[in-house]
């Protein structure tokens, strides 16, 4: 993620529209950090399928926070890690440590390959939904399951952060 080049008019655009839509986010937003996420997320062509979804997970997981963060306690251990709350099975995916998971370019790409990796099962399964259906399988399976009008926080989130639209086609997803 390359934030040291200045904003583009597009860029600044998606940051007021994602702080505006972020219901928790507080005065100690990562703002570089959102930036960045926005960069990776043209990058990585996430931003093909629903914009703003990294921005929106952050959102929902961190409240746009950078630091250390724990969550999802268990007998008084925390099994959520960083910025994206990515839990073991999700770490040990992506070859991240706990340290690494609090990272929020490494954990961005983690769940960014995570939801890529799931995608051609979503798509056999849900050929009209796939994107946001792996996206919700990712994002808690035991809840949303493989249902095909599942749709995640991250995701209503992301689709309010661009007013339902897609990019690459210009239309409501």
């Amino acid at each position: 993620m390359d934030a040291t080049e200045p904003a583009t008019y597009e860029e600044r655009a998606a940051i007021v529209e994602a702080l505006d839509a972020c219901p928790g986010e507080g005065p100690d937003v990562d703002l570089f950090g959102l930036l960045g996420l926005i960069r990776l997320e043209r990058e990585l062509g996430v931003d093909a399928y629903r914009p703003r979804l990294l921005v929106a997970t952050w959102c929902i997981e961190a409240s746009m926070r950078h630091g250390p963060l724990y969550g999802d306690h268990r007998k008084g251990k925390a099994m959520a890690l960083g910025p994206f709350q990515l839990w073991a099975g999700h770490r040990r995916a992506c070859g991240l440590t706990d340290s690494d998971a609090q990272d929020l370019e490494a954990a961005a790409r983690c769940y960014a390959a995570r939801v890529l990796r799931v995608l051609p099962r979503a798509a056999a399964k849900c050929p009209d939904a796939p994107e946001r259906t792996a996206e919700a399988a990712v994002a808690n399976i035991a809840r949303y399951r493989w249902s095909c009008s599942a749709a995640s926080k991250h995701w209503l989130l992301a689709e309010r952060m661009t007013g339902g639209k897609s990019e690459v086609e210009g239309r409501s997803k």
